[in-house]
């Protein structure tokens, strides 16, 4: 479903004199139909860059981004993407946030609004404007926005990061939920390695800038997962060190282990 070819992304000088800033280089990437691949790695290592660049939002330096087997020339129908703020419209109610993407497609659906309101857990609250909620039902209100028009593939930037720990973990088991339901692709930027293992099938972990894939680990439990229970289970917390240690490796490795060569110079 998404598939990145030797992708690197390049930034021009900030300033008159300064120097081009390499944000990812080289990176071979393929997230399957119906799988969840999480990102980790260090600020400013290119996650970000690395979804907007399956987004749409921006375009590979060098390399290839596709999506069904087609370069990515744009933003579509096909990918929603979930931001680190719910990026709610201020003077929609929740439920006219929810439907938008519905009315831009020429097919508002009032019923369909009302169960994906059910579905977050904001039933009752369609009426209300988003000042009137707190962080984790605004995010709530974002995820149902993005999920409500059932695209093929869901990009999520951090969008749990700002959300106290009580109001993560209920957030969380709600993905899981969700997920479950509808079954798109996903790709999930994340700092929480807890949550990479908790919501991934795979976890993607990326060196520092310029971000390269140093391992791809692929997670033994299924998708009927509890967050209670994952939490403390011996496996889950040995991957969770083989990735900590993989975070804080101090050179590139490959997935399987061996040493990454210096990377080239950009063209």
């Amino acid at each position: 479903m998404i598939r990145l070819e030797q992708v690197s992304k390049v930034y021009p000088p900030a300033a008159r004199g300064g120097r081009p800033l390499t944000a990812l280089l080289e990176v071979d990437l393929e997230v399957p139909e119906g799988e969840v691949v999480t990102v980790v790695g260090p600020s400013g290592c290119g996650k970000t860059t690395l979804l907007h660049l399956i987004a749409g939002f921006e375009f590979p330096s060098r390399g290839r981004v596709l999506v069904g087997g087609r370069p990515v020339t744009g933003p579509g129908r096909d990918r929603a993407v979930v931001f680190q703020q719910p990026a709610l419209y201020p003077w929609l109610t929740v439920a006219g946030n929810v439907g938008f993407g519905l009315r831009l497609q020429g097919r508002p659906d009032p019923a369909r609004v009302a169960k994906w309101l059910d579905l977050v857990g904001l039933a009752g609250f369609g009426r209300h404007r988003p000042y009137q909620l707190s962080g984790g039902m605004q995010q709530r209100a974002a995820i149902a926005r993005a999920l409500i028009t059932e695209p093929a593939i869901l990009l999520m930037d951090e969008p749990l990061g700002a959300l106290d720990a009580q109001t993560r973990l209920t957030m969380q088991q709600l993905l899981l939920d969700l997920w479950r339901y509808l079954r798109p692709t996903v790709l999930f930027i994340t700092h929480d390695v807890d949550e990479a293992l908790l919501l991934g099938d795979r976890v993607v972990v990326l060196t520092p800038r310029p971000g390269r894939v140093r391992l791809v680990e692929r997670l033994p439990w299924g998708r009927e997962r509890q967050a209670e229970q994952l939490l403390t289970d011996q496996t889950f917390l040995g991957m969770k060190r083989r990735l900590l240690t993989a975070l804080r490796a101090p050179g590139p490795q490959t997935a399987g282990g061996a040493a990454v060569p210096p990377p080239r110079p950009m063209e």
